[in-house]
């Protein structure tokens, strides 16, 4: 699993901000995706590109069915006038189907990829 994020690792307000999963693998898993701010709070993303309430850990989307080499857009935004400005992760995480969230011997696949808003 993968996770990338478009164009540039450095954003600015009004910037176009893609935030696609690619994974590799066959089974059935549950999804987390978030992004950690600077001030280290959580904001995980629902399905259909729900943004969720700060460090409230709610799945992008559960038992999903990987076949494969798989694409998955998780957000396709314009970012926001109003976000403080500093370093950012984009985090997914994969865990086995049904599995408690924070218990990390369920995890089959966690990865981030940085990215700076100005």
């Amino acid at each position: 699993m993968r996770w990338l994020i478009s164009l540039t690792d450095i954003y600015r307000a009004g910037h176009r901000f893609l935030f696609n999963l690619y994974t590799t693998g066959l089974g059935a898993y549950d999804v987390y995706a978030g992004v950690l701010f600077p001030d280290a709070s959580l904001v995980t993303v629902a399905y259909p590109a729900q943004v969720n309430a700060p460090n409230v850990s709610i799945p992008w989307k559960t038992v999903v069915t990987f076949n494969g080499v798989d694409d998955f857009p998780i957000l396709d935004l314009e970012v926001p006038q109003d976000l403080m400005p500093g370093a950012y992760q984009s985090c997914g995480l994969m865990t086995i189907a049904g599995s408690e969230t924070w218990d990390s011997t369920h995890w089959q696949s966690v990865h981030c990829a940085g990215f700076v808003l100005e």
